[in-house]
């Protein structure tokens, strides 16, 4: 209506001049200039007309659906605007609920009025420097509802800019992980070792941290896995705890601690109230006292013997650790790091094993074996695990474990995994399998283990939706910020990221809810023993309800048995892996 009074208005005016042009007896050729003129006048004013029209019905239409996206964002999420000061503008009922407090209580008021006096105030302040450099801060908070209670939220925080580019307020939008924040904390907590009771590594390390004039000592049992091999796992776990009863008799009134590690390992640690000879003496005796015992397991007297190191130097762990490493090569019991200061020195610079893998990278003897991965409802392959090995002249496998760690020391270790990149890559692009690659954090800084990648997912891009990038947990993720742009990179090509060897060492659950992964792989310490410790059974299963309640899927590690492979299935974990249902094979004879 408005255009048709608009244009009635313009017609009656060109009425009038018609009427006053032709009583002043104008010129034709002028008077049809004139009216065209006035013509072109309106079609100009009624396009005006339109186009207003239009965007009108833009703006209502834009109006409805930014009213329909808030509907949706506060249904499903705890949103909470604030100014410039931090002073709440604005709350949706999920946030009211999970606080305590109703929407009259918290508009106007300071966003620390449900801060947490647990949180480290330096956290807010990377946090408001972040948002008023006009950038996206994102992490996980812990707050404080009416009541005093705590709870937990995964939160962004984004802020809102005017046409000027000034911002203008801030967002918060929050997702409830209170739930998942207790069961890793039941997890964290778990610091016993399940077989022997004994508290495990994870302990230790928390007893190390940051404390002086320690003194640490680590066995291992000589041949343990020819015992395994021989008489079968029952009878190894069996000699374990065995061995821990022995201990604990030989350090009784020693003022020692002791402790189970991974595999056949234990360690023993004191602090300055036992004298470091006596420590020392300490060690001597139980390495004499186990040489004249022999353990009798279900009739089978095994003879027992320990080899070892120590340290009573910062860096006790690695110390010791390089300790014993030294005491098996050089052929000697055990070792005293500080009697031994050349220990470093002799296991970096071990040239057998470093000559032999620069020669094998040289002559392509590095290649690749793949173990499959079993989906477990239907007990198929589903995909498989790369795994590296180095093949010797003569045709013997070595096992990663002999040159890893030389491969790292020699600066040789990007070389190996860009072997089986490029291997891995090369095999699977003619295959339909999904298969996993093994990263450690040291190939994620590695610009050019990177770059690979990218180069091999643009020339297979049949790969792309099939390669799984397998992140190992080694002591816990200090590069958090370049691990977690590497994982949403891959993601955004189309690739998959699992976390592997999950369950023992660090575990950082926290990590875990901001890293955007599809698998994780319980570590097979905890799975082997599903089948006969409880305490492993609550453990793996709490890992599974964390993953599920995140919708990540689950691998089981190391299902060495048909009844750890029923077990793991009934648990709801989604796939196996072990020697049971398949063990590692050279990729040209899969």
């Amino acid at each position: 209506s408005g255009l048709v009074g608009s244009e009635m208005c313009i017609r009656d005016r060109v009425n009038i001049e018609n009427k006053k042009i032709a009583s002043e007896k104008l010129p034709f050729d002028e008077f049809k200039e004139l009216a065209l003129c006035i013509n072109d006048m309106l079609d100009t004013k009624l396009k005006q007309e339109q186009n207003i029209l239009l965007k009108n019905q833009e703006v209502l239409i834009s109006s409805s659906l930014l009213g329909e996206y808030k509907k949706a964002v506060d249904a499903g999420t705890i949103v909470s605007k604030t100014d410039l000061d931090g002073n709440i503008i604005y709350v949706n009922d999920e946030f009211c609920k999970i606080s305590g407090y109703s929407r009259n209580e918290l508009i106007g008021k300071n966003h620390r009025i449900v801060r947490h006096p647990d949180v480290n105030i330096a956290i807010f302040k990377i946090m408001w420097k972040k948002i008023l450099s006009k950038n996206i801060w994102k992490g996980v908070i812990k707050n404080k509802a009416k009541d005093n209670s705590a709870y937990y939220v995964k939160t962004t925080i984004v802020p809102i800019l005017d046409i000027n580019s000034n911002i203008k307020e801030f967002i918060a939008i929050r997702y409830d992980v209170t739930d998942l924040v207790k069961q890793a904390k039941k997890i964290r907590f778990q610091t016993t070792d399940p077989l022997t009771k004994l508290p495990n590594r994870q302990k230790l390390l928390g007893d190390l941290d940051n404390k002086n004039k320690l003194k640490l000592a680590i066995f291992n049992i000589v041949r343990f896995k020819e015992i395994n091999e021989y008489f079968g796992f029952d009878l190894g776990d069996k000699v374990l705890k065995s061995v821990a009863r022995k201990f604990m008799e030989y350090i009784k009134g020693e003022g020692i601690k002791l402790y189970k590690l991974q595999g056949d390992e234990f360690a023993f640690l004191s602090d300055e109230k036992v004298d470091d000879e006596d420590f020392k003496e300490c060690c001597r005796n139980i390495l004499f006292e186990f040489k004249k015992t022999q353990i009798n397991i279900e009739g089978n007297n095994l003879d027992i013997e320990l080899i070892g190191g120590s340290s009573f130097q910062k860096n006790y762990y690695i110390n010791a650790e390089m300790s014993k490493n030294y005491a098996k090569e050089s052929n000697q019991e055990f070792v005293f790091f500080e009697e031994n200061l050349d220990i470093k020195e002799n296991l970096v610079k071990n040239i057998n094993c470093t000559k032999q893998l620069k020669e094998a990278l040289k002559e392509d003897r590095v290649v690749i074996f793949a173990q499959p991965i079993i989906l477990n409802n239907s007990n198929t392959i589903s995909k498989y695990e790369c795994l590296v090995r180095i093949i010797t002249p003569e045709g013997e496998i070595i096992p990663p474990i002999n040159f890893l760690n030389i491969a790292k020391k020699s600066k040789m270790y990007p070389q190996v995994t860009q072997v089986v990149v490029e291997k891995a890559f090369a095999y699977f692009s003619k295959k339909n399998d999904e298969f996993s690659i093994n990263l450690t954090i040291e190939d994620i800084l590695n610009k050019d283990t990177v770059n690979l990648i990218k180069q091999k997912l643009i020339e297979y891009p049949s790969t792309i939706n099939r390669v799984i990038f397998e992140i190992v947990e080694d002591e816990g993720i200090e590069n958090y910020d370049q691990v977690s742009n590497f994982i949403e990179k891959m993601k955004s090509l189309g690739c998959k990221i699992a976390i592997d060897d999950f369950g023992t060492g660090y575990s950082n659950f926290d990590y875990l809810m901001k890293l955007n992964v599809d698998f994780i792989k319980i570590d097979g310490s905890m799975i082997r023993y599903l089948d006969h410790d409880e305490n492993a059974k609550v453990v793996t299963q709490l890992i599974v309800s964390f993953a599920k309640k995140l919708k990540i899927k689950t691998i089981a590690e190391f299902v060495h048995c048909e009844e750890i492979h029923n077990i793991v299935t009934e648990m709801g974990i989604d796939y196996s892996q072990g020697f049971y249902l398949g063990e590692p094979k050279l990729i040209s004879e899969l």
